[in-house]
């Protein structure tokens, strides 16, 4: 990070979370450290010149799911100009897809979920390393494991409980609906260019 001074730097990063340039963990900046260095979570310190772009950047975001799919977000940039940089808060929202709304005010959880939907250490490792499922297999884990409400299935697209009897299993396409099914195999689509882009993604 060599075109920044270090006040500079912490000032756009400080609470950002980053990849360690060692270690390749996602961790937060802290604050100041002595001499060139920066303070990381981690409690390690590092000279911020061995720090490049890749361990800063704003990785691709979209849907995650944590918790074995307890918890699915669509996690994007926050609209307006920010001085923050990077994964940290103030840039960086993180929200409940409105199609499950409904599901976690059935379990209770919603006032929960909603607290909990914020940019904490288990969101940032899945902004940086996300894990996706296939959609057979997030399908089964909805129906086998009773905690599950929705899986991530790439960036944009993903699977959740449905609100309704006739619609207990829903796709998503960037935060919005696009598919139902009765039984997680045969899908209703909205459209045809959905089915189709789907297909052209994942399958």
């Amino acid at each position: 990070m060599h075109r920044y001074a270090k006040a500079d730097f912490l000032g756009y990063y400080t609470g950002a979370w980053i990849l360690h340039p060692h270690t390749g963990d996602v961790v937060q900046v802290i604050g100041n450290g002595q001499g060139s260095c920066i303070n990381l979570s981690d409690k390690s310190s590092i000279p911020l010149e061995e720090l490049d772009w890749k361990h800063v950047q704003t990785p691709k975001l979209g849907f995650r799911s944590i918790n074995n799919g307890a918890h699915l977000f669509y996690i994007e940039r926050h609209a307006g100009r920010r001085r923050e940089k990077g994964v940290i808060p103030p840039a960086i929202v993180v929200s409940v897809p409105s199609e499950i709304l409904g599901v976690y005010d059935v379990l209770g959880v919603r006032q929960e979920v909603l607290h909990n939907a914020q940019l904490n250490s288990q969101v940032a490792k899945q902004i940086f390393a996300p894990s996706f499922m296939r959609l057979s297999d997030a399908v089964k884990r909805l129906i086998d494991e009773p905690s599950s409400v929705g899986f991530a299935l790439s960036h944009n697209w993903a699977v959740c409980l449905g609100q309704h009897k006739e619609a207990p299993f829903i796709i998503m396409f960037k935060n919005e609906r696009v598919a139902y099914s009765k039984d997680g195999v045969k899908w209703v689509w909205d459209n045809k260019d959905a089915a189709a882009l789907f297909n052209e993604e994942l399958s």
